[in-house]
């Protein structure tokens, strides 16, 4: 038969070791349930230079800087897409690049379609929607992008 001071005396000790174990329970379900839930990596797009999310201003193309836009404010960055307005500064290359008329208008631009450069994912397509005519541009333009260094 069993001793009830013997059984009331232990009640003390079991609470204690059960809460060790839920504090271990706890612990390892928390850490489990954390595992791959780090900061998420965004999509970027490569600014010639780096690659950035959010850039405020970047050059889709390094070669000549022919188009530029800046003051941009995004709407909306995720990872499949990233809306923003901002300047679209474009150089009409007359009479020659090196000395052309460089024309502003606003812009609503679209970065599309991620793709996987490495460890990342970049952006490789770009839709400008121009407030205002550009000489020799549609007023929607779809462009691919260069999604990182020439030769990688």
């Amino acid at each position: 038969m069993l001793d009830a001071s013997l059984l009331l005396s232990s009640v003390p000790i079991m609470l204690a070791a059960m809460r060790r174990f839920g504090v271990v329970l706890l612990l390892v379900f928390t850490t489990l349930g954390l595992a791959g839930c780090g900061t998420p990596t965004l999509t970027s797009v490569y600014t010639c230079t780096q690659y950035q999310s959010k850039p405020t201003t970047f050059t889709p193309y390094c070669a000549d800087a022919g188009q530029q836009f800046e003051k941009i404010d995004w709407s909306y960055w995720g990872s499949d897409f990233a809306n923003g307005t901002g300047k679209a500064l474009t150089n009409l290359c007359e009479p020659n690049c090196a000395a052309g008329r460089v024309d502003v208008t606003d812009a609503d631009i679209t970065l599309d379609k991620p793709i996987k450069v490495g460890a990342r994912s970049a952006f490789s397509e770009l839709v400008i929607k121009y407030h205002d005519s550009v000489a020799g541009h549609p007023m929607i333009e779809k462009l691919s992008l260069v999604t990182g260094p020439m030769g990688n």
